[in-house]
């Protein structure tokens, strides 16, 4: 956007940004669980990927991704019973991750796909980086479980070092999707502006 917003409107929605990605992480985590528990590990990251990248379009202020996820940590602490590891450490890095991230390179093509790559490497890794435990992990246990089910293979027929290989794969290309998800979507934005206003329009 060519005009930006004051100081003012910009904290005002960090706050609405943070009270939103709390209640993400409440509401939707529980439905992507039932949905989707196989792949909930990738899908959740690629989602607080994409609104970390569109938040930061509407808000450039510097550190607002760190203050917007401080405050979704805090919520979810709260909702969980005040337990710090698990979701709330979670939270507080990916916004760490993603904030040095835009104040390294910028809020442009190639931050996102580092945002979007970190956040999804980040949530791959937690398990073992919280509990040194990697391929027994739950989310690691029912990928492999999904995959068997579609190569149609018993379960151990399967490797550890490809699953494993697979399992990260799959969070690498859901980082590098959710930053096309976000180019496609500034860009119809920036079309339908152009179309309502053309002397404004503008990213």
């Amino acid at each position: 956007m060519k005009k930006t917003a004051t100081i003012e409107q910009q904290i005002a929605w960090i706050l609405w940004a943070g009270i939103i990605w709390g209640l993400v992480e409440i509401i939707l985590s529980k439905g992507l669980k039932i949905w989707q528990p196989a792949l909930f590990s990738i899908l959740m990251p690629l989602l607080v990927a994409i609104f970390i990248m569109l938040v930061k379009r509407l808000v450039p202020l510097k550190g607002s991704i760190l203050f917007m996820g401080m405050l979704a940590a805090t919520i979810k602490f709260f909702y969980s019973g005040l337990i710090l590891h698990g979701p709330f450490m979670a939270i507080l890095i990916e916004a760490f991750l993603a904030e040095i991230i835009f104040l390294t390179i910028g809020s442009k093509f190639i931050g996102d796909c580092l945002v979007g790559i970190s956040i999804e490497m980040y949530s791959a890794f937690h398990p073992f980086l919280t509990t040194g435990m990697l391929c027994n992990s739950i989310h690691l246990l029912k990928f492999k479980r999904l995959v068997a089910h579609l190569l149609d293979v018993p379960k151990n027929a399967i490797g550890k070092i490809t699953i494993l290989s697979l399992y990260v794969l799959f969070h690498f290309l859901a980082g590098l999707m959710a930053a096309v998800i976000v180019k496609f979507i500034l860009s119809y934005v920036k079309t339908r502006s152009e179309r309502k206003n053309p002397a404004k329009a503008g990213f």
